[in-house]
């Protein structure tokens, strides 16, 4: 026999590393309590229900209802982005409101007379050119109502009947903006000069909204007795940086189908900055093509600052200074500078459905 095998029995042979298991001595008193608890009966204990305390509900927010986490963030998601669709669109309107715009003159007048009289200055040569025109713009409710009558049969349910519309006029600013229709309207008009010009337009417009940015989608076919047919297609982008300050983006297609036919384009950003009531300060940058027999070619570059603003004591007419530095083609790009005064006099009949303000332009 080795040592280790002497050396592991002497261990497993000791008390510590025995498997025999010794009883637990019992304490003093353990047979009499085992003695009472078998001859007393055992009583059930008796539960009373305590009814538990009715939370005070909170009196949902604006911001909040009782809709959980998502429909909560959500709700707060729509109010803001309403807030800003209204500044933008409040913004857009006051701006083309105090341009004398035909997008603002289409949705405020049922029919409106404009007046411009204006001066431009050619840096170049030192010569002024005179105008003057007048131009009158009718809305055409009828065509707009079966716009709408259209649209809502094409989306109803099949098993949906026809809604009946409300009259035009008493549609609300609210529901504009949730429906939005196109507004269509006629406008002609003559420039004074020698031989005597004149137009007549159809034009439909119509405003769509995504998110932060108001978009202004204008239409246009009409006659001139100098360019014939023409056909004008035109985006404005509007994006309000705050309630006095907006970013608007153009793009607009002109066709003129003439001898020979004259196509061109215009692409550029406009800085708007509206202070007071009735005055405002844009600066733009342009970028002009044209295609003429299919040749496109670059026109022209220009940038320049425009100042317009009206009269408190006359609130029908507007006084706008256009300075203007252009690079142009027919100049082999060399920079020419122009300044353009205009004189707007600008009457109208509103729409019954439009607020009153004390301003004929203070557009909703």
């Amino acid at each position: 026999m080795s040592l280790k095998f002497l050396i592991a029995l002497t261990l497993l042979s000791h008390p510590a590393f025995s498997q025999t298991e010794e009883p637990l001595p019992e304490m003093p008193g353990i047979e009499e309590a085992h003695s009472i608890e078998e001859s007393t009966p055992v009583t059930e204990p008796v539960f009373v229900p305590v009814p538990a305390p009715v939370p005070t509900p909170e009196k949902p927010t604006n911001k909040q209802q009782d809709t959980g986490l998502i429909g909560a963030t959500g709700q707060l998601i729509a109010d803001s982005r309403n807030a800003v669709s209204d500044r933008v669109i409040l913004l857009a309107n006051k701006v083309d409101g105090l341009f004398g715009d035909t997008r603002a003159l289409d949705e405020y007048y049922a029919s409106s007379l404009k007046v411009t009289t204006g001066s431009l200055y050619n840096g170049k040569n030192g010569t002024y050119d005179n105008s003057f025109s007048t131009s009158l713009i009718l809305s055409l409710p009828n065509l707009k109502q079966r716009e709408r009558d259209f649209n809502d049969f094409w989306n109803r349910r099949p098993d949906q009947p026809p809604d009946v519309l409300l009259d035009e006029d008493l549609i609300t600013p609210e529901e504009f903006k949730e429906q939005n229709p196109w507004n269509f309207a006629t406008e002609t008009g003559i420039r004074w000069k020698w031989p005597i010009a004149y137009y007549a337009k159809l034009r439909g417009s119509r405003n769509y909204l995504t998110g932060k940015v108001v978009h202004h989608l204008t239409d246009e076919l009409g006659w001139d007795s100098e360019s014939y047919w023409n056909s004008k297609v035109s985006l404005a982008s509007d994006y309000a940086y705050s309630k006095y300050f907006l970013l608007r983006f153009i793009n607009e297609a002109n066709w003129y189908m003439s001898q020979p036919s004259v196509f061109s384009t215009t692409q550029g950003p406009s800085w708007i900055y509206s202070f007071y009531d009735k005055s405002l300060l844009s600066f733009d940058l342009r970028f002009n093509m044209r295609s003429i027999k299919l040749q496109m070619y670059t026109d022209s570059y220009t940038t320049g600052f425009t100042y317009r603003t009206g009269f408190k004591k006359v609130k029908w007419i507007f006084l706008e200074v256009s300075p203007l530095l252009a690079w142009r083609y027919e100049d082999d790009f060399r920079p020419s500078t122009t300044v353009n005064v205009t004189l707007d006099f600008m009457i109208g009949r509103e729409k019954s459905s439009v607020p009153k303000s004390s301003n004929p332009l203070d557009l909703f």
